[in-house]
């Protein structure tokens, strides 16, 4: 399970903005906050960079007893996304 306060907690361990964040994952400022905020959910490659730029294992982030969302869940969510937009062209 994911719960996104983990990253948020991390980065401002880690004295970063989200636009450097942003940076390092390859999105905008934008996402990370609604992605921190559980807004939405990234897609796998972005989750996977994510978690890289914040030099935090995908174990720890995904090991919290007490969070609401599944690895499952980011996957399934990053495949509709994928199949959205080549429904939608």
């Amino acid at each position: 399970m994911f719960d996104p306060k983990v990253m948020k907690a991390r980065r401002e361990d880690l004295h970063m903005t989200k636009a450097e964040v942003a940076h390092r994952v390859g999105v905008c400022r934008d996402s990370i906050s609604n992605w921190e905020n559980g807004q939405n959910m990234p897609g796998v490659d972005s989750f996977v960079r994510w978690s890289a730029a914040l030099s935090i294992p995908l174990s720890e982030v995904l090991a919290h007893p007490m969070d609401t969302v599944t690895f499952g869940e980011v996957v399934a969510a990053d495949v509709f996304r994928q199949k959205e937009t080549i429904k939608n062209g």
